[in-house]
């Protein structure tokens, strides 16, 4: 093929963008971000190949909280009538992505009034349940807990939330009612998950987390009932003999030195090594 030719120039700019996508995909995003810019940096490409690397370096750039460099990526891409045009699939994910951005150089106004534009324009439940959730994420960023609950609550609460959505807003409710001092609720909000979810990993792998942080913290009544909870709801799960053993540990430490011993003795029988 001969260089310079426009339909090179083409080929060469979307190689450098689909090896950039998969070096993104790798978690290699320093590399990525190089590659997107060999694309901005070359002069003859096409503006949709400009508008494709610029937006994905600014998706980059938010990653791995170059925020700043992120907000002016992304607002370029959103003031231009023909990525808005081109590219409107990417619309709402280049304003998610720059509401995020907002809120790591303290533009909170800016990130909330983002994010709940793309909520009241919503078109469907799905995409609401997209919104709710990055306003979740926004204010749990800002440590603005209440509103995490408001908005967490809405996600489990709703029939259109996919399985992930609820987790993560499960998850956020949890980590939001400990941070209010209110660690009823928070481990009332992963039992909840346990009972609607009960084969999600990650609601069982936060379980057992959690249950850890009280442990470690000296709260063996909560992290009892936590690894109770992690022992009646995944007993093929890898953490099951940990959390049995430290169940027995807990029950010890909260005075009930008798339940701990029976408890003990089981374990040792079911796990003699």
């Amino acid at each position: 093929i001969e260089r310079g030719t426009k339909d090179t120039a083409s080929y060469t700019a979307y190689a450098h963008l689909a090896h950039g996508d998969l070096l993104a995909a790798w978690g290699k995003y320093d590399k990525a971000i190089d590659e997107m810019s060999t694309v901005l940096k070359d002069s003859s490409i096409n503006e949709n190949a400009r508008f494709q690397a610029m937006y994905a370096r600014g998706a980059l750039y938010q990653q791995t909280k170059r925020f700043g460099d992120a907000i002016k990526e992304l607002e370029f891409c959103l003031s231009q009538p023909n990525f808005r045009k081109n590219f409107f699939g990417l619309i709402a994910a280049a304003n998610e992505k720059l509401a995020l951005s907002y809120v790591g150089v303290g533009r909170k106004k800016e990130a909330v009034a983002t994010m709940s534009q793309l909520l009241a324009n919503a078109p469907t439940a799905t995409e609401k349940i997209r919104y709710l959730s990055g306003l979740t994420e926004v204010y749990a960023q800002l440590n603005e807990f209440q509103k995490v609950v408001e908005y967490g609550s809405q996600i489990v609460a709703a029939d259109s939330a996919d399985d992930n959505s609820r987790a993560k807003a499960y998850a956020a409710l949890s980590n939001a009612y400990g941070n209010l001092n209110d660690l009823a609720k928070s481990t009332a909000a992963l039992f909840e998950a346990a009972e609607r979810l009960p084969a999600h990993p990650y609601i069982r792998d936060l379980i057992f987390e959690t249950a850890m942080l009280h442990y470690d913290s000296q709260d063996f009544v909560g992290a009892g009932e936590l690894f109770r909870k992690y022992i009646e709801k995944y007993q093929t799960g890898d953490k099951y003999e940990d959390a049995s053993y430290y169940e027995s540990e807990c029950l010890t430490h909260s005075g009930k030195t008798e339940e701990g011993i029976a408890s003990l003795q089981k374990y040792m029988i079911q796990y003699p090594s």
